[in-house]
């Protein structure tokens, strides 16, 4: 057995606070899977967001001894060191109740940087790009985000300046604006990306890289994005 401490929220009722819950330590278990055993064997309230169960949806996403990650892919031995497992919601991010956070603020900002491929006109075909085109390479590392939100949280900027896009969504804006279909003028389209609250609110401290569970690198497309619009 372990220990697995949750950070609740109730609205109006208790505030926040922290309950202890005895949970079974089996090879295979996740953290996922001790929330579940809390919820039915110790606390029918406890609320907690989960879909795919395969680190594919992102929903499960939160903090775990102090570092995001998904709850789903998170082995509960691996972080139960200690004999005691923190879990808390995700940061950055108002938080509904116990570990269910608010997620609109992180996808307002996702539409922000219009997330698509803006077309010029007449063009309807599919793009052919050779696999080992250099720039197609780079837009192929950034493609696996499951905007979790795991960066967005770890963030530091996004911490100290609520209006900073944050690193998934530059990671999206990198994605599109290297696409070859794009419009020539969609860089001005997309001023807000390169404007106070974008690239350059950056420190390239790199949270979003260590944490994200897809193994990507916002910070690398965030210093891509810098480069282009300093060289055009």
């Amino acid at each position: 057995m372990t220990t697995l401490r949750v950070r609740r929220f109730e609205p109006g009722v208790h505030g926040q606070r922290w309950d202890s819950f005895e949970v079974p330590l089996a090879e295979r278990t996740t953290v996922l899977d001790a929330l579940f055993y809390v919820l039915r064997r110790h606390d029918r309230s406890l609320a907690f967001r989960c879909a795919c169960r395969a680190a594919m949806c992102g929903s499960c996403g939160m903090v775990v001894n102090g570092s995001e990650r998904l709850a789903c892919r998170t082995p509960l031995a691996e972080v139960a060191v200690s004999g005691v497992v923190r879990v808390e919601p995700l940061r950055n991010l108002p938080v509904v109740k116990d570990l269910v956070v608010d997620i609109d603020p992180f996808f307002d900002k996702y539409a922000a940087v219009e997330p698509f491929v803006m077309l010029p006109p007449g063009i309807h075909a599919p793009a052919e790009i050779p696999a080992d085109d250099p720039t197609r390479q780079q837009i192929g590392e950034g493609l696996d985000c499951i905007t979790c939100g795991a960066c967005y949280s770890a963030c530091p900027m996004v911490a100290v300046d609520p209006d900073y896009l944050g690193p998934a969504q530059l990671l999206r804006a990198f994605n599109v604006l290297e696409d070859v279909r794009e419009r020539e003028d969609a860089w001005q389209v997309r001023a807000e990306v390169f404007g106070r609250h974008g690239v350059w609110r950056c420190h390239a401290i790199s949270e979003c890289t260590r944490v994200c569970p897809k193994d990507l690198d916002p910070a690398q497309a965030i210093r891509r994005l810098k480069r282009r619009a300093l060289t055009g």
